[in-house]
């Protein structure tokens, strides 16, 4: 069922696209959750920033997503992350 991306490509762009308004916050965290177990569940490496993580390790995050040899296919980035 999951498509496994070639060594060094990312996750750009899907052909469905989710768009949420006004819903609270903690089924926000919710969806990101079930991203996140589905991803670790597949054994793929990703990234997240939300609300909980701090201004250091989001950069961080950011320089592992970035990096040419990275093999993070996927960023979460929640409107929530403040900045």
């Amino acid at each position: 069922m999951y498509t496994k991306l070639p060594k060094g490509e990312k996750l750009v762009s899907c052909n469905f696209c989710f768009v949420i308004h006004n819903l609270h916050k903690f089924v926000f965290c919710m969806i990101f959750n079930l991203f996140s177990f589905s991803f670790k569940h597949q054994q793929w490496q990703y990234e997240r920033i939300d609300g909980k993580v701090g201004g250091a390790e989001r950069q961080v995050k950011i320089d592992l997503f970035n990096a040419e040899d990275s093999s993070r296919f996927c960023f979460l980035l929640s409107t929530r992350a403040g900045g």
